[in-house]
C-alpha cells in the first residue's frame, strides 16, 4: 500500500519497502485521465468561446477571415489563393512579405492551366506591406477589378476570378523571398 501521494493530484507514491497494489495503480491513472479530460474540455470551451468572438466581431464589422496563408521562400514569394468568389462581394488582401534584403516588388495573380501561365500584373515596385481589395461581387466570371488601399485602381479585362489561383511576388533586387511571409484575406457579404 502506497505510504505517499503527489501534492496536486493525491496520486499514490510508494517507498521501497511499499507494499504495489494494482487498484492504487488504476485509481492513479482514473484520476490522470479525468484531469487530462477537464483540461482538454477547459482548452476546447476556451477556444469556442475565442472562435464566438471572432465571428461576432466579423459579423459586426461585416469581414469573414477566408484564408491565412504561408508565402514560399526563393527567388519568389507565392500564395495559394482557394476562395469560392461566388461567395462574396468583396475580397481584402493583406500582404506581409519578408525578403533578404530591403526590396521593392512587383505583384501579380496567376494560375497554371494546360495553356500556360495566366498571368495578371496589379502593381509594380511596392515596398513593405501592401493590402488591396477586389470586388467579384458574387460572380467569379467578373473581370478582375480592385483598388489598393493607396487609392490606385487596377483592372484586367482579360481574367476573371475564377482564373485567379496564386499571388506572387517578385523582388526587384537579388533578394530573395524569406520564411515567414504571410497573406490574410478577408470577406465581405
Amino acid at each position: 500500500m502506497a505510504s505517499q501521494q503527489t501534492p496536486n493530484y493525491k496520486l499514490s507514491r510508494w517507498a521501497g519497502t511499499d507494499r504495489i497494489l494494482v487498484e492504487e495503480f488504476n485509481d492513479n491513472w482514473d484520476k490522470i485521465d479525468t484531469a487530462l479530460k477537464g483540461n482538454a474540455d477547459a482548452v476546447a470551451a476556451e477556444t469556442a468561446a475565442r472562435e464566438a468572438a471572432d465571428t461576432e466581431l466579423g459579423k459586426r464589422v461585416g469581414l469573414q477571415l477566408i484564408q491565412t496563408v504561408n508565402g514560399t521562400t526563393g527567388e519568389s514569394c507565392d500564395f495559394s489563393v482557394n476562395i469560392d468568389w461566388n461567395q462574396w462581394a468583396e475580397v481584402i488582401f493583406v500582404v506581409k512579405p519578408k525578403f533578404s534584403a530591403k526590396t521593392s516588388y512587383d505583384i501579380f495573380f496567376y494560375k497554371e492551366d494546360s495553356t500556360g501561365a495566366l498571368t495578371t500584373t496589379l502593381a509594380n515596385s511596392i515596398s513593405g506591406n501592401c493590402s488591396f481589395i477586389t470586388y467579384p461581387l458574387f460572380d467569379k466570371t467578373t473581370s478582375l477589378n480592385g483598388f489598393f488601399l493607396d487609392g490606385s485602381r487596377f483592372q484586367n479585362y482579360g481574367n476573371t476570378f475564377q482564373n485567379l489561383g496564386y499571388l506572387s511576388l517578385s523582388p526587384n533586387s537579388d533578394a530573395t523571398a524569406k520564411t515567414g511571409s504571410l497573406l490574410k484575406i478577408y470577406g465581405k457579404k
